[in-house]
Parts: C-alpha cells; structure tokens; sequence
C-alpha cells in the first residue's frame, strides 16, 4: 500500500454526547440521556465507514458531534492530526466545509482531502 492509503485521516476516541434531563419544579437537572457513548474508530485514506443502525441510535448526534455541530460531553476527534475540539472561527468552518463531508441521508461518513 502506498504512504497516503496508511495515513489517519479521521480518528475518535472514546467520544460522549449526553443531553441533560430536567424536571421538577425549577427545571433542576435528574440525570442524562447517553446518545453517544464511549465511540472510537480510525479512517484511513481511501477508506470509507458506513453507518447503520435502528431511528433514535445516535447516528446523526455522532455525525453532528463529530462536525462539532454539537460539542462532544467527552472524548477526541481528530482530522488529518487536527483536533477538531479545539479548532475555532474560520479553522473550524474550513473543516467543516472542506474536509468533513457527511452523507446523512446514506448514513455514510466519507473523509475526503
């Protein structure tokens, strides 16, 4: 295989989305909802990742934590060595328009450079 087929060009490590629930009289936080829970996976250059799962999984809250849409609970994300969780203002929207395309009607996560 050739050097850029080895390279990393998304990586996640153990990656959280917890929404709070609330109630009671003053609205006080009861506990939270798990949508995302404890995700890791590496794409490689030339790779492709399908994702399946039944409504209400966590697909489309991994896709829009991954695009920092929503701010991950925990974990990393990084793209081509970048961490996405720190990136700001412009570096993050060029991430997000140049480099992370996701296909969520497909349910198909595509790294491209």
């Amino acid at each position: 295989m050739s050097a850029q087929a080895q390279q990393v060009l998304l990586e996640v490590q153990d990656l959280h989305k917890h929404y709070p629930i609330k109630g009671g009289l003053w609205g006080g936080r009861l506990g939270h909802i798990e949508a995302v829970a404890g995700v890791s996976f590496s794409i490689l250059a030339g790779q492709t990742l399908g994702l399946v799962g039944e409504s209400g999984c966590g697909k489309s809250t991994l896709g829009r934590t991954l695009m920092r849409l929503e701010e991950p609970t925990k974990g990393l994300v990084r793209f081509e060595g970048q961490d996405v969780g720190s990136a700001k203002g412009r570096v993050l929207m060029q991430l997000r328009r140049n480099t992370l395309a996701l296909a969520h009607s497909a349910g198909v996560l595509s790294a491209d450079t």
